[in-house]
């Protein structure tokens, strides 16, 4: 079963960032100076709309989630911390030349300028177009954006019709070894160090036009993660992007996911108030938010009709309660799904985010090979993977039925 890391995060960011975007459209017609510190600006703004529309009544741990937030932040700051390995996907490979702008010094401003200039073709990175032009402004952001260390990989998912982020994440996958494996300097197995243990790995996937964040993706040709924040990169005053910002806030989790591939969204921006260091103990672990089992009346309030939902269980016989997915049901069907569980004590949205073991990830490509292979086919985690795995099989009939 799913084990659910807890994050107390702010359902305004659960569609995107598009406050930090309009923030820094208005801040730019009015001529408002902003601080440089994107992590203290975001933290802020979590906290503030947070504690204002979607705290539990009780408070009675504020001083501890805030001092929790406050010590993440820290965490996140100045490229410290962040995974062995970082694969962006996008959905193009004709992707919009906004990318990773590391400004730190006249050098720096340099380099990005050559990139633009020059065609992009390098050994190792084997496709053309844009994708190249990501990797390396990913890579000229080693050390501020991820750590100097770190192999960066982009690939794009050339799957008619899309593969879903089920199939998409396991594509992904598959290309950055096929790319870490061709003949270069960067040469590395990827899957073996992954199941050896010895790194952490990070899929950020990029798809999407940003529609809810309209207008202000069209500023960066529909790249909705390269829509810029009102924040600066180092010492400079280029702007921040959303996923520039997603990769620095998740690189926290690094630490406690070695031998584990984690999957983000590139323009899913969230601090987290549970601690991000924790030892993993299941083979698949997803990020949610979680409140007490409301009412039918609250349920309809809360619009949690419209989330994908993590629910638990209380515990038995001195055991951890068991955890279930359901996805975009009402109070009453929700309670039949999760009949299994008992008791349910707590819900609430999932952010989609997850991690999974090496060990799980094998299994996972075995079992779809011939559909990467052929690049057919279309697999979401939510209903595909997480919904089968954590309910009952009527509950999962039930809800096909549905």
């Amino acid at each position: 079963m799913l084990h659910i890391v807890v994050d107390a995060i702010s359902k305004a960011f659960l569609v995107g960032s598009a406050e930090g975007g309009i923030a820094s459209l208005l801040a730019s017609c009015f001529g408002i100076g902003l601080p440089n510190s994107l992590l203290t600006l975001i933290a802020v703004a979590v906290v503030v709309v947070t504690w204002s529309l979607f705290s539990p009544s009780s408070r009675g741990h504020t001083s501890d989630r805030k001092a929790m937030i406050d010590k993440n932040v820290k965490a996140m700051d100045g490229g410290k911390y962040g995974f062995d390995v970082v694969i962006i996907c996008t959905n193009t490979t004709m992707m919009a030349e906004v990318g990773f702008l590391i400004v730190k010094s006249s050098s720096a401003l340099s380099l990005c300028a050559k990139c633009l200039q020059n065609s992009l073709s390098h050994p190792f990175y084997g496709s053309a177009g844009h994708t190249q032009y990501w990797q390396r402004r990913l890579e000229a952001g080693r050390g501020v954006i991820v750590p100097k260390s770190t192999l960066t990989l982009a690939v794009n998912e050339d799957w008619p019709g899309g593969a879903g982020n089920g199939l998409g994440t396991l594509y992904a996958w598959k290309k950055a070894c096929a790319l870490a494996a061709k003949p270069g300097p960067s040469q590395f197995n990827l899957a073996k160090a992954l199941s050896e243990g010895t790194i952490s790995c990070a899929i950020y996937h990029t798809a999407g036009k940003g529609t809810r964040l309209a207008p202000l993706p069209g500023s960066e040709n529909n790249n909705k993660p390269g829509v810029k924040l009102p924040a600066s990169l180092g010492e400079g005053s280029t702007a921040i992007s959303i996923l520039e910002s997603v990769i620095i806030q998740t690189g926290t989790y690094a630490s406690s996911r070695m031998g584990r591939l984690s999957v983000f969204w590139g323009d899913q921006v969230f601090i987290p108030s549970a601690p991000c260091v924790y030892v993993p103990k299941h083979h698949v672990d997803i990020l949610c938010t979680l409140n007490k089992m409301p009412s039918a009346e609250e349920w309809v309030k809360k619009g949690l009709d419209k989330y994908g939902l993590i629910a638990c269980g209380s515990a038995k016989a001195g055991m951890p309660g068991e955890s279930a997915q359901v996805e975009k049901v009402s109070h009453a069907t929700a309670l039949r799904l999760l009949a299994a569980l008992g008791e349910v004590n707590a819900v609430g949205a999932s952010l989609g985010s997850f991690s999974v073991s090496a060990t799980m990830l094998n299994v996972l490509m075995d079992e779809f090979k011939s559909e990467l292979a052929a690049k057919k086919g279309k697999l979401d985690t939510d209903p595909g993977l997480w919904m089968p795995l954590t309910l009952s099989q009527g509950a999962q009939i039930k809800s096909l039925n549905h």
